[in-house]
């Protein structure tokens, strides 16, 4: 009853004001139309940039979790790939970095903040995988060395690995390898800060690489768990 009464008062209106009933229908048509036509449009972008942010986020998904590989298998090795760490040095900038730049362009802002703190914990990852394959590279060196009847080296390693060693022995020990120049004042310098006499012996104290490693695993957890509580919201 009230709808009637108000397309009444509205003709009466338009029959007052000289207006023709089917212009005023067409006109009420047309707003409806555009109406319908931008709440279709506001919904295709919306699905869009949700496309959008969701490729972006399973591409630095899966950059960080192949970088996050690499670092550990880069930690764990011993070999002498010195080419081989300056392109792991930049894999964190270029793959995952390049990746984290699209999720701060597209947004939102939850989602950037935590793309960068798993971001900073994987440069923290690979950093210490460099200096744990540099520990381990220049301790190969001077077993090889030992080994293929170096004696001065030999002689030093006995003194650095013997748990009973005093600290004068030591440094004995250290002056000698660096005497034979076999290792550079860096590999040198990073090998004793880190090194360990007492068992297991030839162990080097903890870098952190587990902690690091653990840590951007829970931070990429919880990237995820951001991603999906973003997509799993309704258009605004």
């Amino acid at each position: 009853m009230q709808t009637e009464a108000i397309a009444a008062v509205t003709a009466s209106a338009a029959a007052i004001l000289g207006v023709p009933a089917a212009l005023l229908v067409g006109y009420r048509q047309a707003r409806a139309a555009r109406h319908a036509a931008e709440l279709t449009a506001r919904a295709a972008h919306d699905q869009v940039r949700r496309q959008a942010r969701r490729d972006a986020a399973v591409e630095f998904i899966i950059a960080v979790e192949k970088a996050k590989k690499s670092a550990v298998l880069l930690a764990e090795s011993e070999e002498p790939i010195e080419d081989y760490l300056v392109h792991a040095e930049q894999r964190v900038p270029l793959d995952v970095g390049r990746s984290l730049a699209v999720i701060r362009i597209e947004g939102p802002d939850v989602l950037a903040k935590h793309a960068q703190t798993v971001n900073a914990w994987m440069e923290n990852l690979t950093v210490r995988a460099l200096r744990m394959n540099r520990l381990r590279y220049a301790r190969s060196l001077l077993r090889h060395a030992a080994d293929t009847g170096n004696e001065i080296i030999a002689a030093a390693l006995a003194q650095l690995t013997d748990p009973a060693g005093t600290d004068e022995q030591r440094a004995e020990a250290w002056r000698a390898v660096k005497g034979t120049g076999l290792l550079t004042l860096h590999q040198l310098a990073t090998l004793r800060q880190h090194w360990q006499h007492r068992p297991p012996a030839g162990g080097f104290k903890p870098v952190g690489i587990p902690e690091a490693s653990a840590a951007v695993k829970t931070s990429l957890d919880a990237f995820v768990e951001a991603v999906r509580t973003h997509l799993d919201e309704p258009p605004v």
